[in-house]
């Protein structure tokens, strides 16, 4: 029924916040926490509602990829990939195997830290309904949704699917 409902969010509810242009800023929220590790640690203090820009998703990294490169063009925009690759045999993005991190080397591990840089994430990171395989331009990590809709506002030109996904997470320790 949860699922049904936030659906019933993202699809027939009138949008909240006005965009550049007249058009509306939808926010989306998604109350479960989303830990990148076993729930088993979970203290209730390192779990914390932030704001995600999510600028658009795709299940294609290349093309979300080549939306930043041109963005970055047009906007003065920061990118940072996190010292993570995308691996095309796997279709994955990764921190590299020969990263010095060697718990996480391999594999995906999310952006945990509030800023309005631009990155691509795996959405199922921040939103629990997202396919596995789906990725997202996060245009900006915020902790104020009053920030989130100042950026989104500005940045809704070059991304006129842009939206605010409310979600919280893990800040605690991960290693």
């Amino acid at each position: 029924m949860r699922y049904f409902c936030l659906l019933l969010l993202l699809f027939f509810i009138p949008r909240s916040g006005e965009g550049q242009h007249g058009k509306r800023i939808l926010v989306v929220t998604d109350e479960s926490a989303r830990l990148p590790i076993s729930s088993d640690f979970e203290q209730p203090s390192e779990l914390e509602d932030w704001f995600f820009l999510i600028a658009d998703t795709s299940m294609d990294y290349l093309k979300l990829r080549a939306a930043i490169y041109d963005a970055v063009l047009k906007v003065n925009i920061d990118f940072d990939s996190l010292g993570r690759v995308f691996d095309p045999t796997t279709d994955s993005l990764m921190i590299p195997f020969d990263s010095d991190d060697e718990i996480y080397r391999g594999q995906y591990f999310p952006r945990r830290f509030a800023s309005p840089q631009f990155s691509i994430e795996y959405l199922d990171a921040y939103q629990t309904l997202a396919s596995k395989n789906t990725f997202a331009i996060v245009a900006g990590i915020f902790e104020k949704e009053k920030d989130a809709r100042r950026y989104a506002k500005q940045l809704r030109k070059n991304f006129p699917n842009i939206y605010i996904l409310k979600s919280r997470i893990y800040l605690g320790c991960i290693h």
